[in-house]
């Protein structure tokens, strides 16, 4: 989709997707105005020469959101998790060393050559200085099993979080307590195998919701408390599969329910699946917008090609920007408050006019080419800064001296076909399969070798955990009130210390004694899947990043959905929606 009012200044064919895409004047406008002024004369950003798909492909082929192994500390010779495996070259130090005093990424500096390429340089240079083991923050308590996640407490296998307390087996939080299971969360407490929810307290089973509470199963339900079974309710309260119930009523329909194991549990998320197709669905899951196209974006005013945003303006071709993003393009992950940022992926807190950089995670200016910078401005292809400014390649110049050189550095890249191009996926510091685009673009291992990019080998991330298998029981058994002291306290101890064999991949996982009494205390059955297994579930529930012009099969209008139209759905615009759910 063009944007009213824009014209199509070029129309291109990308060389990875092969697909046709279009660069308008707005577009050329805007890499206009984010390129940087050096000396007096202007290093204009040239139109993309890949297509939007092609483009986050390649900025996740460097972030790795997913996995953490068993890695040793390279300046103190201890046992630590990482996101990097043991035979990655790289060395890896333990965050809170590598926060310290002791690091001085100029120790690891190098002149540039102009003969050679510069981003090769920069490469080279990156494999030599010490890598954080995970991207975290010092403010993280108990938490040492978690990946790009900050200000956390006693939590365990969380993955781009912030502000979650008492978590696990999560993606994509912010502002969570005691929640388990759960994938694009925010503002949620006690809340175990949900999607989509914000604002929500005690759900169970449940997806697209909004400030909801005391139920399980629901969908796209907003306002709802003490409900099961539903979905496109709207200020509801006692209800089963939308049928409107006394208290009583409700309350003696529920206890006759049993939800000791994970089988019976499948069998109702299928009836779940059964009652939505009956109902038309939403064109999107858009709210509050003004002049958007995309999806899943709340809060935001002149968003195009745009997925998983909130609280953004004047932006195009980003995904999963949050509180507070202005003027950005092309950017992945995550967004708080940035402005006038290009081709960057995981920036946020406090970024302005960077471009091409990965990992810039707070109060970076004027940043071009540079990965996992903190803190620092107007520097050029250097690795782990923090606190700095005016260096090239991890060696400070004078404001002067670095000026001069910066220009000849874009020059070279000019020449050599650099300028403008994000860093190539076949120099990512982790296995393209380790990283969020095998998530989101998965191709096989020989298609990733004929591409030169790296691969991890899955037999090493499969390999069995040493221990006694244990069969999840019926949580009753659990429960001492129910089995008494010894026969709870059994059956607890072989859960916690045996591995579980997944249903699906036959993978070893365990159970941590948090998370059990966790399912204790909410009557959850334990899960029969690996954790893995368990995620790429839950990204299956929500719609695809790709949208598709239909007509509202109630009035007719155009409208803009995920839902292709070969799919069964009926699919509605907003305003038809709302009057079916109000």
């Amino acid at each position: 989709m063009i944007p009213p009012g824009e014209k199509i200044v070029e129309t291109k064919i990308c060389p990875i997707m092969g697909t046709e895409f279009h660069v308008t004047d707005k577009e050329i406008e805007f890499y206009d105005s984010v390129s940087p002024v050096i000396n007096g004369k202007k290093y204009v950003f040239p139109p993309p020469t890949l297509c939007f798909e092609a483009r986050q492909q390649r900025q996740m082929s460097w972030s790795n959101e997913l996995y953490l192994y068993k890695n040793t500390c390279a300046l103190t010779g201890k046992q630590i998790v990482s996101e990097y495996a043991p035979e990655n070259p790289r060395p890896v130090w333990g965050f809170r060393d590598w926060f310290s005093d002791t690091y001085d990424p100029l120790k690891y500096g190098r002149e540039v050559d102009l003969s050679k390429s510069i981003l090769e340089q920069l490469y080279e240079l990156e494999k030599t200085v010490p890598h954080p083991n995970v991207a975290t923050d010092l403010m993280n308590e108990n938490s040492d099993y978690t990946h790009q996640a900050w200000h956390e407490k006693n939590c365990y296998l969380m993955f781009h979080t912030s502000f979650a307390e008492d978590c696990y087996y999560w993606y994509w939080v912010k502002k969570a307590k005691s929640c388990v299971d759960c994938y694009y969360c925010h503002d949620s407490e006690f809340c175990y195998e949900c999607t989509d929810i914000k604002g929500c307290s005690n759900l169970s089973w449940c997806q697209s919701c909004q400030n909801s509470r005391e139920s399980q199963f629901l969908h796209d339900c907003i306002w709802c408390d003490h409900c099961f079974l539903c979905h496109g309710l709207r200020n509801k309260q006692y209800c089963i599969m939308n049928e409107q119930l006394t208290p009583e009523a409700y309350n003696q329909r529920m206890a006759q329910l049993d939800l000791q194991t994970a089988s019976q549990v499948y069998d109702i998320q299928s009836r779940l699946a059964r009652f939505i197709q009956k109902y038309p669905q939403r064109e999107n899951r858009n709210i509050m917008t003004e002049g958007a196209y995309g999806n899943y974006l709340y809060q935001v005013k002149e968003v195009y090609h745009s997925y998983d945003c909130s609280d953004a303006e004047e932006c195009r071709y980003c995904t999963q920007l949050q509180l507070g993003s202005k003027f950005c393009y092309d950017m992945y992950q995550f967004g708080v408050n940035i402005d006038h940022c290009y081709e960057c992926s995981q920036t946020g807190h406090n970024i302005s006019n960077c471009a091409f950089c990965y990992s810039m995670v707070e109060n970076c200016f004027n940043m071009l080419y540079c990965l996992n910078c903190f803190s620092s401005k107007n520097c050029f292809a250097c690795y782990g800064l923090k606190k700095h400014q005016y260096c090239i390649l991890n060696k400070q110049y004078t404001k002067e001296e670095y000026f001069n050189l910066l220009e000849k550095c874009i020059q070279k890249m000019q020449e050599d076909g650099e300028w403008g191009e994000f860093h190539p996926a076949s120099k990512s510091h982790i296995p393209y399969n380790d990283s969020m685009a095998q998530i989101w673009f998965p191709i096989t291992q020989k298609k990733a070798e004929e591409r030169g990019l790296t691969w991890k080998d899955e037999s090493q991330r499969n390999k069995e955990l040493e221990g006694e298998h244990h069969i999840p029981l019926p949580i009753s058994q659990y429960d001492e009130s129910i089995v008494g002291y010894e026969t709870a306290n059994t059956n607890i101890t072989a859960c916690i210390s045996g591995m579980i064999k997944c249903q699906k991949t036959g993978r070893a996982f365990t159970i941590i004694k948090q998370e059990l009494l966790f399912y204790l205390q909410n009557k959850i059955p334990l899960p029969t899947h690996h954790p893995d297994e368990r995620r790429q579930r839950r990204k299956a529930l929500r719609d695809s990043r790709y949208m598709y012009n239909r007509t509202c099969a109630q009035c007719g209008c155009d409208i803009a959905t995920p839902y292709s139209p070969e799919r069964p759905e009926k699919v509605v615009c907003e305003e038809c929606y709302r009057k079916l759910v109000y």
